[in-house]
């Protein structure tokens, strides 16, 4: 074996032991990973309100709500104190759904954003909601909703409703910015 790691006695050549440097140098380097595009959130809960949270909100049936940890978790794979990660807590903010009791609901983090995105291929409609930190809470910072074929062909694609979730994230975005 060489002194020295110049690759060939691993059958790598030049290239592949720079392509190796370059792995172990990004693992090693405490670089965050930052994904393009929307990933499956874990982090938060969906619940029918409650009469009395129904009653304080004036509403005559009693909607869904998101129930999402205080602060802005990052997307690290792992909960880390030094890293800035989100730390579960007691604290909670809680903000109701435009969506059915009968949608498909899917929860997605993009950036510090969460997209709550609910379809009832039935109807067929679908809808996305886009929630933010706002400092001290989270809020809702826009919507869209679809309810004619013409709408979300012209939306989504040629493929209307058959497209993935994550897919229907990214191209629904641009209209929840506020």
């Amino acid at each position: 074996m060489p002194s020295s790691l110049d690759g060939t006695w691993l059958g790598l050549g030049a290239a592949g032991v720079l392509a190796a440097a370059a792995v172990l140098t990004r693992r090693g380097s405490g670089a965050k990973y930052v994904p393009k595009g929307p990933v499956k959130a874990t982090n938060y809960r969906i619940r029918r309100e409650s009469e009395e949270e129904r009653a304080q909100a004036g509403r005559y049936h009693a909607g869904l709500v998101i129930i999402l940890p205080s602060g802005i978790p990052r997307i690290t794979g792992k909960v880390s104190l030094h890293e800035g990660a989100l730390v579960p807590s007691l604290a909670s903010t809680r903000v109701p759904l435009s969506a059915g009791s009968d949608d498909d609901l899917s929860v997605w983090r993009w950036a510090d954003d969460y997209f709550v995105l609910s379809e009832n291929s039935r109807m067929p409609y679908i809808g996305m909601q886009r929630i933010t930190w706002d400092g001290s809470a989270w809020s809702e910072a826009g919507q869209v909703f679809l309810d004619s074929d013409h709408a979300i062909y012209e939306s989504l694609g040629p493929k209307g409703l058959d497209y993935t979730d994550r897919t229907k994230v990214m191209r629904l975005e641009p209209y929840t910015a506020s």
